[in-house]
């Protein structure tokens, strides 16, 4: 059973390849999707992998790494590990397109927010007074019919002067909607996306279209390229090496979770309640575990560093010290995902919520 929770969203910074296989479409590469939605999605093995291969590029020891993400294939079957971290799917969030004015816009739709904070309720990630107001903020935009847009702030920049906002190939009746709900709505987006110049103005390009719409943008208004292979020695295009690959734009917006539990170390609950003692008495440990356990209990406990400060960076004892950890690794970082990383592809930058606000102040709340 896992205890706390991570928020994550991803916004690619270049297109992305999340390749799904062969197709027998015009798509020779098509991007992983959904099954029930086709909506575009991240898979949750591609992101673990990512991740774990940074904590190893980041130094962080063997056991460390082993004893987070679980043990590798080449251990032997006496020294398997399980991992106590759970990474989810990464699920589109906001979706960019063209726009005739403004240059581009990112799209979402009731089902998707609904989705998200549905999610996020469960995961634990999101305050009841935040909840509360993206409620009240999809009440207050639907129902949106099939030729009009909802936007969210009156100086958008992708309304044009006739009250018009024409996205791809289609042009929309934009009604504009700011309330309290929407404006706490937009900034606990605005909190928890990767910050640069363009998401610092997000409001100003967020349109909120039918579900429909949306899902008929996802599908077709994604960037398809043509590649060649060339022969090495003959220096032409090789035969039959033509191929298409379909990939996801940037500035693409995603959203996941991250899980945690305790580390398995191999010791019981008596063991586990020692070692949440402070300062730990390691003389008493001695009798409990052998002295191989013992050392890399020190080292999960930070005890191998010298200064205090250290030693709370490093411990991963906890579940709430895993989650730290993968904070620190993860949080405005980038992670490069997907196919064709030497073509610059799958940049993605991260930025990670544990939760939105306090306990303390949905208590509050609460008793109010």
């Amino acid at each position: 059973m896992f205890k706390d929770s991570i928020l994550v969203t991803y916004y690619c910074e270049t297109p992305i390849h999340m390749g799904s296989g062969q197709s027998i479409s015009y798509v020779d590469l098509p991007i992983q999707r959904e099954k029930h939605t086709d909506f575009p999605v991240i898979w949750s093995s591609s992101i673990k992998g990512v991740v774990r291969d940074k904590s190893f590029r980041c130094d962080w020891s063997p056991n460390k790494i082993n004893y987070i993400f679980g043990s590798d294939q080449e251990e032997t079957s006496d020294n398997l590990v399980p991992a106590c971290v759970s990474f989810t799917d990464a699920k589109i969030l906001f979706y960019p397109v063209r726009s005739a004015k403004g240059i581009f816009a990112w799209i979402s739709c009731p089902f998707v927010l609904k989705r998200f904070l549905k999610e996020a309720k469960s995961a634990g990630t999101i305050s009841k007074n935040v909840s509360t107001a993206i409620i009240n903020c999809i009440t207050f935009i639907e129902p949106i019919s099939q030729n009009k847009v909802v936007l969210l702030d009156s100086s958008a920049f992708i309304k044009n002067s006739s009250e018009k906002v024409m996205l791809e190939e289609f042009e929309f009746s934009a009604e504009v909607k700011e309330v309290e709900e929407v404006n706490e709505t937009i900034r606990f987006f605005k909190s928890i996306l990767p910050e640069n110049e363009l998401t610092k103005e997000f409001e100003k390009r967020l349109v909120i279209v039918p579900d429909d719409i949306f899902s008929a943008f996802v599908k077709y208004a994604v960037e398809i390229r043509t590649r060649i292979r060339i022969d090495q020695i003959t220096g032409v295009v090789d035969d039959k090496a033509l191929f298409t690959e379909e990939l996801l734009p940037a500035e693409s917006i995603f959203y996941g979770f991250v899980f945690t539990t305790d580390p398995f170390f191999g010791i019981d609950n008596d063991v586990y309640n020692k070692l949440s003692s402070s300062p730990i008495d390691w003389e008493k440990l001695c009798n409990s575990v052998p002295n191989e356990k013992l050392d890399i209990l020190k080292e999960a406990a930070g005890e191998r560093s010298e200064n205090e400060a250290d030693k709370r960076d490093d411990r991963y004892l906890f579940s709430k010290d895993v989650a730290n950890q993968l904070i620190k690794l993860l949080d405005n970082g980038l992670l490069q995902l997907g196919a064709d990383s030497t073509l610059g592809r799958g940049f993605v930058k991260v930025k990670t919520t544990s939760k939105h606000s306090s306990d303390s102040e949905d208590k509050q709340e609460v008793s109010g």
